[in-house]
Formats: C-alpha cells, structure tokens, sequence
C-alpha cells in the first residue's frame, strides 16, 4: 500500500473496499492494469482502465487487482484541463510501476508522477481568481485550527457574502466542504507520515481520532489505521503547529 501527499495532488495506490458507497470533495482519476468499474448510487456503472470520477458523486470502486487513485484538490479547474491530465496519466503509468520496484523506491517515483502531472494543472491555476488561490494556500497552511467565515473573508479583503459567492462560482463547491477535503488531506500526510491516529486528527482539526477515522472510512472505504499497518510512504507536506 503506498500513499503520497503534494501541495494539489493526493495518491493512493492499492486496493478499497468495494462494498459501501463513498464520495469525497476531490477530482479522481483512477487508474489499473486491469478493467475498473465505478458504479454510482443508482447502479449505473461505467467500466476501463482510467476513470474519471466526479467531485461528490457517490460511487464504489470495483478493481481485481490494486489501482492508482489521483486526487486533485476541488479548487483545481480540472474540467478545463481532464482530458490533458488523464492523457499524461495514462502514459506515466507504465514508467511508474516501473520505477516501484522497492519501499525505498516509492517517495522518488510518486514525486516523479506528481512532477509530471502538476504543469498542466497550474496552466488551469492560472485562469482562477488570485484570491481563490491565495485563501486555499491559506486553508491548507492552517487546516488544525478553526477557520471561521469572517477570519477567511479578512484574508482576500471580502465581505463574507462576497466570498462565499465567489469561491462557490469558481470551486463549484462551498468553502465549508472545501475546509473539510484539505483537514482530512492533513490529517492523511500526518499518518503516512507515520504520526498516531491521534495526532494526525488534531494536526486535521477534527474532534479526535474516532471523528477522523468515521470521516476518512467514509470518504475512503478504508479507515486510515489500515494505512498505518502497511505504511510504505510519505508526504512532502510540510507538518503544521
């Protein structure tokens, strides 16, 4: 099992439960060797070997043999440039899998696949509002303590009403799930950082580490103590507090 964070894009590799429904406030590209299926709430399904899987959408993943989950976080204009960053995706998946071939070997080829990804991502950054930019840097620098609605609109010099109208029209989500995806990315790097189940849930600022477990089981299929058993790698996150 193999985990990695960046300051836009969370990995997993390995396998999930394909048994519960999850949805999570990120992009995902989902990617194996062999077929994958994504069914959604109502039993629709879609099947291949890269999928897309939508912001929110309630789904479970159904893969043979262990897949590679690309989160991209929700402030990302990912629908101006998916079919570009899926394109380079599908190609480094071969160069990936041929770059693990150790434990030691997985932090160099996760940061290589992040590498290859991120410039075309930053080519949507740069098409969103600077303010929307700077208040997610914000929220990720501070994800362990409270973050109220007026302390953020002070950041970007709005109003609240204008700030939340204008992080929905970019993001396409509110600011609160958005909070709620970039505590539990925290709290996630902590523990493949091999940090307690405990501290990552206060570097997160959830409740403890049972409120983060329920929310990362939910989001997930797997609840994150089974990333802490088979903890292979890392987070190039810098550790908040």
């Amino acid at each position: 099992m193999n985990g990695f964070c960046s300051e836009y894009i969370t990995l997993y590799q390995g396998r999930v439960s394909n048994r519960r429904l999850v949805a999570h406030q990120a992009f995902c590209l989902v990617l194996a060797g062999d077929e994958i299926t994504v069914i959604n709430a109502n039993s629709e399904t879609i099947s291949g070997k890269l999928l897309v899987v939508p912001s929110m959408l309630a789904h479970r993943v159904v893969v043979p043999t262990q897949a590679l989950f690309v989160f991209l976080d929700p402030h990302l204009p990912f629908s101006r440039c998916h079919r570009a960053l899926a394109n380079r995706l599908h190609a480094g998946f071969g160069p990936l899998q041929a770059r693990l071939t150790s434990p030691e070997s997985t932090l160099p080829a996760f940061e290589w696949l992040v590498d290859l990804l991120t410039p075309q991502l930053f080519q949507g950054v740069r098409q969103t509002d600077p303010r929307v930019v700077q208040l997610a840097a914000y929220i990720r620098q501070h994800t362990f303590g409270k973050l109220p609605l007026r302390q953020l609109a002070g950041v970007v010099h709005l109003s609240v009403s204008r700030l939340q109208h204008l992080f929905a029209e970019q993001v396409g989500m509110n600011l609160t799930r958005y909070i709620h995806w970039q505590r539990l990315k925290a709290a996630y790097s902590h523990v493949l950082a091999g940090h307690s189940l405990t501290e990552a849930a206060y570097q997160g600022g959830f409740a403890d580490a049972a409120h983060f477990s329920r929310t990362f089981s939910r989001m997930f299929g797997l609840p994150p103590s089974q990333l802490l058993l088979k903890q292979q790698i890392r987070s190039s996150l810098p550790a908040n507090g």
